[in-house]
């Protein structure tokens, strides 16, 4: 029996929409761009465009690359992911599979992984030599500071259920009275400890009220919660190695009128699930204008262990005495850099597990500090990062020679005596140095007083780093700029770029181009280049989001093009105004 022509029709719309919806998304792929930015705003690396060369093995993985790749610039995927998350979170009250988040009362959201309601719930104690190789650690690194005259200090972040427990569904309650930091302060307070590690959940639970001071759909405290968790640090580290703020306070004031409540996405999980709109929270914005005095600067010394994810910075305050903060932090410190900011002339940023005294002695630091979120506790006390630093110090026998700057004169190094170093130049004069640390020095300068000279390898070059006392902007000098050799012809790129309000001194040495700022600092190392005759492209593996885009021009000879990856359209333009030299 023929079907209807109403079924038929039916039939036939059906397969014509399967179509449509087989076919469109490879459609509109092969006509638009991709687009990364909902990639990264989850937090993670897009799968790279998929290629294969002659070798057997690139062509074996070329189905998983191709599927990878799909599967992160199919379009409509934003659009779909969003609504299979909000489905989950509006129908079922549920966070996305895999998202390692659970969701409390008043839609709060609490992040689980690293085993933090497990350790939250009393369910995995320190064993006794846990403790006691974390007692161990703490008081290690409290002598090698203190021999150095610096102060060190172990702060635990609380996780937002140790200060919020009220807000977990009932099932994630405690199942015991003591968890690993309540185990680990005990034990540091019997080892004569407690003036090295400061627990801040006292102070930010007694600071529970109206105002939020976490994010109830993130997994920080907020600026507020920072300013309390700031506050809690000053007062312990009240010294002489305390410098006060510009305006002669020992601890930054929060007058009720700085306090501005919000609303805000800021920190937010629907920011990473893509729901920013449905999953924003109460917020609140601090208004203190002194907040804004310090500066970024890109840091020189290398990730001495940990999560490795995040970029190493440097901040000045250049109106604040020759003091300097060195802070090895986790992500809770983000929030914190402005209120230390202002009390020390530098703060230097370390974004990592690890510690390294060496850097306290490179960077003449009155004060270390060690942050660690409570569910990581552990991390820090772990064998592997009980080292000195990556950073390759040059050894006494290596030093002699000639450094160069783009900016400053040479500097001459010549060893006069075993820990003593003669140097000459038209920067610093004449004057002697004597070692402090493993490729680490200080002196007298007769033009720029009080000086701390450190020597290492940076891409297999030799680099002298200069810090005058109490300045904190350095100078950058290089060992064998007109002698070095390069497999490739740099000359085309070198020399001085410009912009408005901005200058780069570009020089090419070994198969690298280093990139000095306007005071002689070297702020970057451009090793991974693709550069033709007509322009190209370079990047320093110590921060990748920056793009160097080079353009030959017949008139100034070359242009610089410097983006942020993940936003082309912020771009600054700079024009070599001399040739290279």
């Amino acid at each position: 029996m023929n079907a209807s022509p109403l079924r038929q029709a039916l039939h036939r719309a059906t397969t014509a929409l399967f179509l449509v919806a087989v076919t469109l998304p490879l459609a509109l792929h092969l006509v638009t761009a991709d687009d990364a930015r909902d990639i990264l705003q989850e937090n993670r690396t897009p799968a790279p465009r998929p290629s294969a060369s002659s070798e057997p093995a690139s062509w074996a993985a070329l189905p998983k690359a191709i599927e990878d790749y799909y599967r992160d610039f199919v379009r409509g995927r934003t659009s779909l992911l969003r609504t299979q998350r909000r489905l989950r979170w509006e129908l079922f009250g549920a966070t996305p599979v895999g998202s390692e988040t659970i969701r409390g009362e008043d839609d709060w959201i609490f992040f689980i992984g690293n085993a933090a309601l497990e350790q939250h719930r009393g369910r995995q104690p320190w064993s006794a030599a846990m403790l006691a190789q974390a007692c161990d650690v703490l008081e290690r690194r409290r002598a090698q500071l203190a021999d150095r005259g610096v102060r060190y200090l172990f702060v635990v972040a609380p996780d937002k259920m140790s200060i919020f427990p009220e807000q977990l569904p009932a099932w994630a309650l405690p199942l015991a009275e003591r968890t690993p930091i309540d185990q680990l302060i005990a034990a540091a307070e019997a080892r004569g400890l407690s003036d090295a590690i400061l627990d801040l959940r006292p102070a930010l639970r007694a600071k529970k009220g109206e105002l939020p001071i976490y994010y109830a759909r993130g997994t920080h405290w907020n600026s507020l919660g920072a300013y309390h968790g700031y506050a809690a640090i000053a007062q312990r580290l009240l010294g002489p190695a305390w410098p006060p703020t510009g305006r002669a306070e020992e601890i930054l004031a929060l007058p009720p009128s700085a306090v501005l409540p919000s609303e805000s996405s800021s920190d937010s999980w629907g920011e990473l699930w893509l729901l920013p709109a449905q999953l924003r929270h109460p917020d609140v914005a601090l208004d203190l204008a002194e907040l804004g005095e310090h500066r970024l600067t890109r840091s020189w010394w290398p990730r001495v262990g940990g999560t490795g994810k995040n970029p190493d910075h440097f901040y000045i305050a250049p109106r604040r005495p020759g003091s300097c903060l060195l802070v090895f932090h986790d992500s809770f410190w983000d929030s914190l850099v402005p209120f230390f900011a202002n009390h020390f002339a530098a703060t230097a940023a370390c974004s990592t597990y690890g510690y390294d005294p060496l850097l306290a002695d490179a960077l003449g630091a009155q004060v270390v500090l060690q942050i660690c979120v409570e569910r990581n506790l552990w991390v820090p006390f772990q064998k592997e990062l009980e080292r000195e630093s990556a950073r390759a110090w040059i050894e006494e026998a290596e030093l002699a020679g000639s450094y160069e700057s783009p900016k400053w004169s040479t500097v001459t190094i010549e060893p006069s005596a075993p820990g003593i170093l003669h140097l000459e130049g038209a920067r610093i004069g004449t004057m002697s140095a004597t070692r402090r640390a493993r490729g680490i020095y200080t002196g007298t300068s007769p033009l720029l007083g009080e000086l701390r000279l450190a020597f290492f390898h940076e891409a297999g070059v030799r680099h002298l780093l200069v810090r005058p006392l109490g300045l904190h902007q350095g100078f950058s000098f290089l060992a064998g700029r007109s002698g070095s050799t390069s497999s490739r012809d740099l000359s085309r790129w070198v020399g001085a770029y410009e912009a408005e309000g901005l200058r780069c001194d570009l020089v090419g040495l070994g198969d690298a181009l280093w990139a000095f700022d306007e005071h002689g600092s070297l702020t970057h190392v451009l090793s991974e280049l693709s550069l033709g005759a007509t322009g190209g492209s370079a990047v320093d593996p110590q921060q990748r989001e920056l793009r160097w885009r080079f353009l030959a021009e017949e008139t100034h000879g070359a242009r610089l093009r410097l983006e942020l990856e993940a936003e082309p359209e912020k771009s600054v333009e700079l024009v070599r105004r001399a040739h290279a030299r």
